[in-house]
This record gives C-alpha cells, structure tokens and sequence, in this order.
C-alpha cells in the first residue's frame, strides 16, 4: 500500500509535538525548580552565618584568599549547569525514542499494507496465469486439429487451382497463426509452409517467399518449403532462382513428383523444352495417375512440334481428370492447330461448361470462329475473354488467328 505525503507529514508533527512536550517542559521546569534552590541556600547560609558568626580573620582570609558563601554560590551554579545539561541530555534520548517509536510504527504499518498488498497481487497473478494457460492449452488443441485438417490436403501442381475449400482453410489458418504466435506456441515449418501458400493464393508471392524462407530457417531439410519457395519465385518470373529452390527440394526428395512437375514447367517458361519433356515425363514415372503432369508433358510435346503425342497427352489427362477444364481447353488448342476446327469447338464449348468464366475457354472459342471467318462470333466471344481478362487484348493482337481482322475497325474498337 502506498503511503502519502499527508501521513508522513501528519506523523512528523506528531513526532515534533511529542518531543515538546517530553522535551522542553522539563527542561523549563527544572530551570524554574532551580532559582528557589539557589534563593534558599543563600538564605540558610546566611542565617547559618548571623547565627554562628564565626568569620575567620583577616589574615586567613588574606592568606587563604577563600569566602565561604562565595565557594557556595559557586557550588551551587555549577550543580544548576549539571542538572540543566542533563535535562537536555534526557530530553534529547526521549526525543530519538519517541522518533525510533514513529519509525518503527511508520515501517510496521508500511509492511503491513506492503505485506497484504503483495499478498493480493501474488493471487492476481496466479490467477491470471492459470487462465493464460487454459486458454493456451485450448488454442494449441484447436491449432493441432487445424495443422492435421489442412495437412489431408495436397497442394498440386502450377497448372491445378486449388478448390474454395482449401483457399478458405489456409486464410482461417493464417489469421490464427498470428494469435497463436503472441500466445508463444512453438510453430512448426510446416505452419509456415501453409502461410506462405495463403500469401500465395492471394497475390502476395513476396510475402510468400518469406514465410517459405521462415520454414527453411527452422528446418533447412524441408523439401515442401523449398518447393513453396520455387513455386513463388516462378509466380514472380525469377526464373532462374526457382530453378534452383527445385532443384534443393528433389535433391532432399527426390520422389518428390508434383516438384519434378513444376521444374518442367519453369524450364518450359525459359525455352528449354525438351529438358521441361523430361522432366514431366520423371514426374508421371513417380506418379502415372498426375493429371496436372500429363498436361504438361503435352504443352512440351506441342512447343516442339510432337503435336499428335501432345493430343494423346490431354486425352489421357481427360481420361484420369474429366472435369478439367484446362486439359479440354488444351486439347481444343492442339485440334486448332491439327485442323481439326469442329472437334476443337467441341472441346473448347466442354471447357467453359465446366468454368464458364474461364477466359482460356472463350479465347479459344474466339480463335476457333475467327478460322471460320464468322466475324461476329469471333468478335462476340473474344469481347467475353476480355472483359474477364484485359490481357487477352494483346495476345489477339499477334495471335496469327486473328491476322485478318487486324485492320478491321471492330477488332481495333475491342482490342484497343
């Protein structure tokens, strides 16, 4: 308990008050005791010398030179001196008594409250702590069930978008993350591993980047974070340094397929197609059901001219994966490109069924009217693409499909 400064200054004028009057009333009534003593001594010397009236003579007293009511009164002031001195001397003690009294009753209080105060605070603690714990206890077993939920759920290759479910899962997970990083729980690379593909899924790949980072930090042998890592470089066009996070992450796994996958892609990405080939075909090897991978073989397969083994890739991605819409949409580009125009509507028409917002799809259809020379389709469904995604106004302007409407005003109104 803190005391204030009206109780100390309330306990110093007692102190002073007390040491008045223990003190100076003494001191003045042995003072006033004294003239009396020294009034009724003269008075008896003096009777006592009428009385007796004995004086030694004169020549004693010249030759001892000595007055005996002067020996006397001299007597007495010095006993007066002795007796006032011992009044202060007994005044002085009682005041450091009475100061030792108020002191040892200021620190008797103080502790008291001091003692009592501590006593509380102490319980408050305790109590507090108690609660931390119990709420610790319950968001690490809430986190747990987290960690093993999102876990059961395979993030896949480049080309697979994740479901809605997944996106949700790994942003309710983020955000906790950040409680439970306050809380002081011991995170895992792998939570951090699911931040940085949250960040991902969400255009953050910069962000990403650092959490993969965070997760290597903790545990350098783990392969998904340097697969995390590759995969947000690839997003950010560093090619090159993508490479290389793969290339650590086959080093630790080298079973590792959906890596093995990526790494065709970004090698594809940098012209280098025929080690991309390989590298999709190491991939099926680990894993001959990865739809996303049979894809892929077959966009290396098509940029090096292979175009009917590529058409044989997407169907088997078709047979392993029938509501993919980027494994029919592939195979709409490769029967463009075999002349086949009406099994490629087909095709395209099964992709955006399956995602009607799915510009890839309506570019296609675009391209596929435009080689018919239906302009109002063509302009039609690439107005769509569009309007979905402004990118597609350059790629139709170079797209050789799209050559002979390159001067047309209604193209140049669409695509400018």
């Amino acid at each position: 308990m803190k005391i204030s400064k009206g109780f100390l200054l309330a306990l110093l004028i007692i102190f002073i008050v007390t040491f008045l009057l223990i003190g100076f009333p003494q001191e003045k009534t042995i003072a006033n005791q004294q003239k009396p003593v020294e009034k009724d001594l003269r008075i008896k010397e003096e009777k006592k010398v009428e009385e007796k009236k004995i004086t030694p003579s004169k020549e004693a007293q010249e030759k001892y030179d000595y007055d005996i009511a002067k020996i006397l009164s001299e007597s007495q002031r010095n006993a007066d001196r002795a007796l006032n001195i011992l009044s202060l001397v007994a005044a002085f003690i009682c005041g450091l008594i009475g100061l030792f009294a108020v002191a040892i009753t200021i620190a008797g209080l103080t502790g008291f409250f001091s003692y009592r105060r501590w006593v509380e605070i102490k319980k408050g603690i305790e109590e507090d702590v108690k609660y931390i714990k119990e709420v610790r206890n319950r968001a690490e077993q809430e986190f747990n069930e987290m960690r093993k939920e999102i876990e059961k759920k395979e993030i896949l290759s480049l080309v697979e978008e994740p479901t809605k479910e997944l996106k949700e899962k790994l942003d309710e997970f983020s955000r906790k993350l950040e409680f439970f990083e306050l809380l002081g729980l011991p995170l895992k690379p792998l939570d951090y591993i699911n931040r940085g593909w949250d960040l991902f899924y969400k255009n953050k790949s910069e962000f990403a980047i650092r959490a993969f980072d965070k997760a290597i930090e903790l545990e350098p042998t783990n392969y998904g974070a340097w697969s995390g890592k590759g995969r947000a470089l690839l997003e950010l066009d560093r090619i090159e340094e993508g490479l290389k996070a793969y290339e650590k992450a086959i080093e630790l796994k080298p079973d590792y397929e959906i890596v093995w996958d990526n790494k065709g892609i970004a090698l594809g990405r940098i012209g280098r197609n025929e080690e991309a080939l390989k590298a999709h075909e190491k991939a099926i090897e680990l894993k001959p059901d990865f739809a996303g991978a049979w894809i892929n073989k077959g966009v290396s397969l098509s940029k090096i001219g292979r175009k009917e083994e590529a058409l044989k890739a997407y169907e088997k991605a078709i047979e392993l994966k029938p509501d993919d819409e980027i494994a029919w949409n592939n195979k709409s580009s490769i029967l463009i490109k075999l002349g086949n125009i009406g099994k490629a509507l087909e095709a395209c028409e099964k992709a955006i069924k399956l995602k009607p917002d799915y510009g890839g799809g309506w570019y296609n259809k675009a391209c596929i009217y435009a080689l018919k020379k239906d302009k109002e389709n063509a302009l039609l469904n690439l107005s769509k693409v569009i309007n979905l995604a402004a990118e597609y106004k350059e790629k139709a302007r170079k797209d050789e499909d799209f050559k002979e409407y390159w001067e047309d005003e209604d193209f140049k109104k669409i695509t400018s």
